[in-house]
């Protein structure tokens, strides 16, 4: 990546943190020592980043600041694999839609509770209907052990430039997550 790139990237992070016209950044912030881009782009060459997006929740689960002690560089596919998707679930737990039942509705057993997640390529992967959304939960949790186990496995075999951190905050991800399951707990938060 030219540093021009890198300073577009940049300048793109500072401009949406904070700001309203960006509602999934407007709690998020920058640290100090990155206001300054001759010192994000020194910390940045320490890192492969060719191709990799800057990451602060893979290392640090509901971080709020963007600091070299919390970010990385991720593969794409690896960022889309912990998107919670908020927006479209609403108040339901991770991995559950509510799909209102209709006439025409195949699901013929009208079973509203749709559990749904991401696959390494970040596209949507169908898991089921279900009755309560519980169980589209379960269904989902269990999904996402397996694919977490999967990502992380990749990023071990295709990552150059392998982040410790990286790999210890996916693998608490999946303790978080087979903890839940075993204690049938509702996932919060990966």
């Amino acid at each position: 990546m030219k540093n021009k790139d890198l300073y577009a990237r940049w300048k793109a992070l500072i401009y949406r943190c904070g700001n309203p016209k960006f509602p999934t950044y407007v709690d998020k912030s920058v640290c100090e020592e990155w206001k300054n881009f001759e010192n994000f782009q020194t910390w940045s060459h320490s890192f492969v980043f060719d191709g990799m997006e800057l990451d602060k929740d893979i290392i640090l689960s509901g971080n709020v600041l963007y600091c070299p002690e919390n970010c990385s560089y991720v593969p794409k596919w690896l960022n889309l694999v912990l998107v919670d998707s908020g927006a479209s679930r609403g108040d339901y737990p991770l991995g559950v839609r509510y799909k209102k039942p209709t006439k025409g509705m195949v699901n013929s057993l009208k079973k509203p509770y749709e559990a749904r997640c991401r696959d390494l390529e970040g596209k949507k992967l169908w898991l089921g209907y279900h009755l309560t959304p519980e169980n589209a939960h379960r269904q989902w949790q269990q999904a996402k052990v397996v694919i977490l186990e999967k990502a992380l496995h990749r990023y071990l075999c295709e990552c150059p430039n392998q982040d410790i951190r990286v790999i210890q905050g996916i693998e608490k991800r999946i303790l978080v997550l087979k903890d839940d399951i075993d204690s049938r707990n509702e996932t919060i938060k990966l």
